[in-house]
């Protein structure tokens, strides 16, 4: 052979071993990309309940990269992320899902996924994180999860996992560990912090843990939150806070620590270098002792500081006014003396404080009334005496006063009346208060509770009181109170309990009291006297008393009372004039009748669902492609199944501009449009979005679009208004806003209308179907509007499944009634 033909030989066997080496790549690739399609595909079949069609994209006509919540690498195609979140799913867990070795995060927050959690989850040595909260996922926590030492973030919250923590002595990277609300037992590793010393946040609350907090959490020098409250550690509180400067939210409530003697609070000391603390709440444990006077150098960025139901004695600091940004204060439940400091009136955003069940004396500070957020107010069981400050009448928010079981004397003041709604509860029973009820007191229309027994009040009941339309519960019982039981009292339809006992009321009992829906009825020891009625609450012997009242008679067979007599009976018989009165009377009433019968037919009738509509303004694809900034994402304000919702601003004359909301439906959402069209287009209610405009065409590169146009909405949805001790956010460790309980109840009474509306007032009677907080939004003046009607039903459309025979539920899973069983065969649109 010579040197050509042996130089052509290897030439060609060089090039045939690199194609095999190409071949091969390429095959490890395929095998690689075929490996994560058949995991997921895995993943898939273990889903039995998917109510918004999430992976209704996962099929073969479909690159499996290009599947809704499946991200890939740009290179090699292989999956590196499945986020799934709050899609509804039902079913559980493939242990397939560990062959997909590229993957860095798995995120399924918000399901209703069953069954354990896989132990090939611990294969993915990529994973960074790992959301599981807010399923129904059960039995212990893998131990192979200890060994995913790129692991950034594990939430397994709000589950039912039970078991012990697992070794996590590799996760030195983690800074998220949360294991709220779920069935673990045991104790915290005491080398906790030295194996995870990067942690941000450890949240292990609601569970049944016990032994003591570990000291080595002070290596973790990273530390926002530490959350471990409902549990049952025990013990003294030993960690070195000084040395966790990013501290924000320290929350150890309802455990069992303390004990430790007179000192139990010291660990309060090393708590001053954390400037950023906003949260403090150690409640509910066995803390003894006095407050040391370092805690006037805690931070100023307090919002809340709960110490309730514990052992601490001594003065509340007067210190206490340097907490400028304090929000909520609870001390109740304590054995606090000494007055309540006048410093609390620089407090001027505190919303709630509790100070109830403790021994504080002397009066109540009269600057009190300065606190203009004040929402609700706890002074029960105290030695507090002194007159109730007018004041109180002048915080607008206040909606709950409770003042009872103190010293406090002299009449109510009329002006606690002018102002204040009282919405919720006014209890100043148990006192010794003089003097009369004010007439004042019809002012508070939405009041729910009024208390003012056991006191030595006089006077007859103002008629005024039948204006609190909205009274559930009136106790007026243990006074002085005089005169008839008032007959303006029958406007009180909504009353279920009244006790008028142990006063001094004479005369009958009043016919309206049988027809009310009292549920508890008390007027023993007064001077009642009269037949007692048999009819509503009094047909049952066992929900009322009368006892005490020598001048009663009749009533059910059960009092054993003796016999009304029958002498005067025919008193109130007409007399023959006055038969001829009234048969005389009887032509001219029929003509009247006649007349109002064809003056009402002539007249048209109106109804608040009128249909007189203005013309919607005519929108088009273009301008709202300008309004919206070419649908920016700066101006997304929300992303739901149905689509994306922007804000824009439009032009209107004269020189004006008007922002509006664009909601854009997803192509596989046309029948919500039509849907959500259809239920706004024959209803009109102030508590109801209103259509502006719709828009359907196609897009500049010819793509099907389809908009609806709404009034802008500056408050945005409810949802982002979290209650003030809310725990159950995903994102703990974002201070909520708070709305005050008025605010609160004016909401929920929105709503109540648009529901009663759509449900009772219009034509055609509407279901909604997906109530939640996310469909409820707030304009500038705080009222809610109830929007997203694309799931609505007409119930004519329900046919015989609106009656007793529909045992199912169509609806957002999440909207479902607690046990509700949900109807499989349902239509989710």
């Amino acid at each position: 052979m010579s040197g050509v033909d042996k130089y052509r030989t290897y030439v060609l066997s060089l090039f045939l071993v690199c194609l095999a080496l190409i071949i091969w790549t390429c095959n490890a690739r395929l095998s690689g990309n075929e490996r994560d399609r058949q995991a997921l595909l895995a993943f898939r079949a273990k889903i039995t309940h998917d109510p918004q069609g999430a992976l209704g994209s996962w099929n073969s006509s479909l690159f499996f990269c290009n599947w809704e919540g499946i991200l890939c690498s740009k290179v090699k195609q292989r999956v590196t992320s499945i986020n799934l979140s709050s899609k509804g799913l039902g079913g559980s867990m493939s242990p397939y899902i560990g062959n997909m070795s590229f993957l860095s995060e798995i995120i399924l927050y918000n399901n209703n996924l069953q069954g354990t959690i896989p132990q090939e989850v611990g294969r993915l040595f990529r994973l960074k994180v790992l959301s599981l909260g807010r399923n129904a996922l059960e039995g212990s926590i893998p131990d192979t999860l200890g060994l995913l030492d790129r692991l950034v973030s594990l939430e397994l919250f709000s589950n039912k996992l039970s078991g012990m923590i697992p070794p996590i002595f590799n996760l030195s990277l983690l800074n998220v560990f949360n294991l709220a609300n779920n069935l673990l037992q045991g104790s915290i590793p005491s080398d906790f912090g030295f194996a995870l010393p990067n942690l941000q946040k450890i949240q292990l609350s609601n569970n049944k843990f016990t032994g003591n907090i570990p000291i080595s959490l002070s290596n973790a020098s990273r530390l926002q939150v530490i959350d471990l409250q409902f549990n049952n550690f025990s013990g003294p509180v030993s960690i070195d806070f000084g040395r966790l400067l990013h501290l924000q939210n320290l929350v150890l409530e309802s455990n069992n620590l303390g004990l430790g003697g007179q000192s139990d609070l010291s660990f309060l000391n090393s708590l001053i270098n954390c400037s950023s603390l906003k949260i403090l709440k150690l409640g509910g444990n066995n803390f003894r002792g006095s407050l040391p006077h370092s805690v006037a150098n805690l931070s100023n960025e307090l919002t809340m500081i709960s110490l309730a139901d514990n052992r601490i004695s001594g003065s509340i600091p007067l210190e206490i006014g340097k907490f400028i940004n304090l929000i909520f204060l609870s001390l109740e439940g304590n054995r606090f003396t000494g007055i309540i400091p006048p410093e609390i009136a620089k407090l001027r955003k505190l919303q709630r404080v509790l100070l109830s069940n403790n021994r504080l004396s002397g009066n109540i500070p009269a600057s009190i009334g300065n606190l203009s957020m004040l929402d609700e107010v706890h002074l029960e069981n105290n030695e507090l005496n002194g007159t109730i400050p007018p004041s109180f009448g002048h915080c607008p928010m206040l909606v709950l006063l409770e003042l009872s079981q103190n010293n406090l004397s002299g009449s109510i003041p009329s002006k606690l009346f002018d102002i204040s709604p009282f919405s919720l509860k006014l209890n100043l029973s148990q006192n010794h208060l003089v003097g009369s009820l004010p007439a004042g007191v019809g002012a508070l229309k939405t009041l729910v509770e009024l208390d003012i027994s056991e006191n030595q009040l006089s006077g007859l009941i103002p008629t005024q009181l039948a204006d609190c339309i909205a009274l559930n519960s009136l106790n007026m019982q243990g006074n002085f109170i005089q005169g008839n039981i008032s007959q303006s009292m029958k406007k009180l339809r909504g009353l279920q309990y009244l006790d008028l006992s142990r006063n001094k009321l004479s005369g009958k009992i009043p016919d309206f009291l049988e027809t009310l829906s009292l549920k508890y009825l008390n007027l023993s020891r007064n001077n009642l006297e009269g037949e007692v009625l048999k009819k509503g609450v009094f047909a049952n012997a066992s929900a009322f008393s009368i006892v005490g009242n020598k001048g009663l008679c009749g009533g059910i067979p059960e009092l054993q009372l003796p016999r009304c007599s029958s002498h005067g009976s025919h008193k109130h018989k007409m007399s023959w004039v006055q038969v001829l009165i009234v048969i005389s009377s009887i032509p001219v009433l029929a003509i009247g009748y006649y007349i109002w019968l064809r003056r009402r037919k002539e007249k048209p009738p109106s109804f608040l669902g009128s249909k007189t509509y203005t013309s919607p303004i005519k929108l088009s694809y273009k301008l709202l492609h300008e309004a919206t900034e070419e649908f920016s994402p700066n101006n997304l304000v929300s992303e739901g199944n149905s689509g994306l919702v922007y804000k824009g601003k439009i032009s209107s004359p004269p020189d004006n501009e008007t922002f509006i909301a664009v909601k854009v439906f997803k192509p596989q959402a046309s029948n919500q449009f039509i849907t959500e069209c259809e239920a706004l287009r024959n209803i009109r209610h102030r508590n109801i979005i209103k259509i502006k405009s719709t828009c359907t065409g196609f897009t500049d590169i010819n793509k099907k679009f389809t908009a609806i146009v709404y009034d802008f909405m500056e408050h945005k949805s409810l949802d982002r208004w979290k209650h003030l001790t809310s725990t159950s956010s995903h994102n703990e460790h974002c201070m909520p806003q708070i709305l005050n309980l008025g605010t609160r109840i004016n909401i929920a009474i929105d709503v109540a209308n648009a529901l009663d509306y759509i449900h009772n007032q219009v034509d055609n009677p509407l279901i909604h179907c997906n109530l939640k907080l996310s469909n409820i939004l707030l304009d500038t003046d705080m009222s809610a509007h109830v929007s997203n009607f694309g799931m609505a039903k007409f119930l004519t459309d329900l046919g015989s499944t609106s009656q007793s025979n529909f045992d199912g539920f169509a609806g957002t899973l999440e909207y479902a009634p607690p046990g509700k069983k949900l109807n499989r065969s349902a239509s989710y649109i």
